[in-house]
């Protein structure tokens, strides 16, 4: 009887953490404006926080009940281990914060997002658990391209974004794009990295002809929100990704049945242009955008500073980290600028985490772009998604450029969790290539 009751507790549990894993899009894309508590502007308390929380609670309680510790991660198992060490260093790093509460607010946002891409990477066990979560992604992500949309034309913000919002605008005369984001780079950099998973998603969830009008009327408003955001690291980026990803369909004969839809979908930018020019409030030239990419433009000369302010930064200290969230106080001792974060994703990690860490990034981020080009038995279908995770893997390096600090995006973690589930899905009949966590038994 105690047995019976301990399974059904167990399977109870287990049912709830992935439920709760399958919500995490939603969590980390609109949770994060649910503030449950705060003081002053450092220690705010959002549902992603306590959803973490429960997350964890809950799945302590499974291991509690089956009186053994077992997380499967398969071929993740490193990469994971390698966020385990990361956030180790993060939490030791604290001992030498500048301003603790600050650097205590960036390691929690950090966590919540590594949490995030580790849960993910536990939970999904199959091809259909990995489909239904990027079905309730790609829900999401269409939910924030239409308020993109909105916002672009009307200047009315659904919630609290930067107060340049209400001031900035395009040379179109178009507003910036900020939805769920605080900075509209964060939301191009959003828009950018999801929309292959998206526009995939749909295709496949829809099917037939009606999945690729979807998926080619997807591509229209995120070449358009590109374009409005004045994101010309991600509308570049996603050019090129859109160049080599129709390249490597014509060449490889077992997705080649992929060229068409792609082509189609590639399509949608000059459809796209054509929408921003028929509508824009004044005239305007995505060229004129693309030929600012110089060192006369502001943006560019500042980002420049702030990446040889961090360079200078990381030499002082002697390459061996200055402390997570300790880079954005020491930038004016670097740098003729004000305290500033790196926006630089990989640059962050070198300054922030040492150069061990990075080294350790840098191995992570080539042995995982080896596995998925190195797949052999999968269908088409999946071969063609481990293509677009290959690609998405290499334009987040670039990305990260754009974002105004990718490590303080929750939303953006979930790329890891989807790589991570997909290498673990791939490879889960490897045998020797599979790995626990830990494993006790009392």
């Amino acid at each position: 009887m105690l047995t019976s009751r301990r399974l059904k507790a167990e399977l109870f549990l287990d049912r709830t953490v992935r439920f709760l894993v399958m919500l995490i899009p939603v969590i980390s894309l609109f949770g994060i404006h649910i503030i449950l508590f705060k003081k002053g502007n450092i220690w705010i308390v959002t549902l992603p926080y306590v959803y973490c929380g429960v997350l964890a609670a809950a799945t302590l309680a499974i291991f509690i009940i089956k009186r053994h510790i077992h997380v499967e991660f398969g071929r993740a198992f490193w990469y994971v281990m390698f966020f385990m060490l990361m956030m180790a260093y993060a939490f030791l790093s604290l001992l030498w914060a500048m301003h603790l509460s600050e650097s205590f607010n960036v390691l929690i946002y950090q966590f919540c997002g590594i949490a995030a891409a580790v849960f993910i990477t536990a939970t999904i066990r199959s091809f259909h658990d990995l489909t239904v979560f990027l079905r309730i992604l790609t829900a999401c992500y269409v939910i924030i391209i239409i308020f993109g949309v909105f916002e672009i034309y009307t200047g009315y913000f659904f919630f609290k974004p930067s107060e340049l919002a209400y001031s900035l605008k395009d040379s179109y005369g178009f507003n910036f794009p900020y939805t769920v984001f605080y900075n509209t780079n964060d939301n191009a950099s959003f828009v950018m990295m999801f929309a292959p998973f998206a526009v995939f998603t749909v295709i496949d969830w829809v099917k037939g002809w009606r999945g690729k009008l979807l998926g080619i009327f997807l591509g229209i408003l995120v070449f358009f929100t590109l374009i409005c955001s004045r994101a010309r690291n991600c509308f570049v980026t996603i050019i090129c990704f859109m160049t080599i990803l129709l390249l490597v369909c014509l060449i490889k004969k077992n997705i080649r049945k992929y060229v068409k839809t792609v082509a189609l979908i590639f399509a949608t930018m000059p459809l796209a242009i054509v929408a921003v020019k028929l509508t824009a409030f004044k005239n305007g030239s995505v060229m004129s955008k693309i030929n600012t990419i110089n060192g006369a433009d502001h943006s560019i000369s500042q980002r420049l500073e702030i990446t040889i302010g961090g360079l200078r930064m990381a030499k002082v200290y002697h390459f061996m980290g200055v402390g997570v969230g300790n880079s954005v106080p020491l930038m004016p001792y670097f740098s003729k600028l004000q305290p500033i974060n790196l926006h630089d994703m990989p640059l962050q990690i070198l300054v922030e985490y040492g150069i061990i860490i990075f080294a350790l990034y840098l191995l992570m981020t080539v042995f995982l772009a080896r596995d998925f080009v190195k797949l052999r038995l999968l269908s088409e279908k999946w071969r063609f998604f481990a293509l677009i995770c290959f690609l998405t893997l290499l334009a987040f390096q670039v990305v990260g450029l754009q974002s105004s600090d990718a490590m303080h995006i929750p939303a953006l973690w979930m790329l890891f969790g989807i790589w991570f589930s997909a290498v673990k899905l791939f490879y889960q009949d490897g045998g020797t290539d599979s790995a626990a966590l830990f494993q006790y038994k009392p």
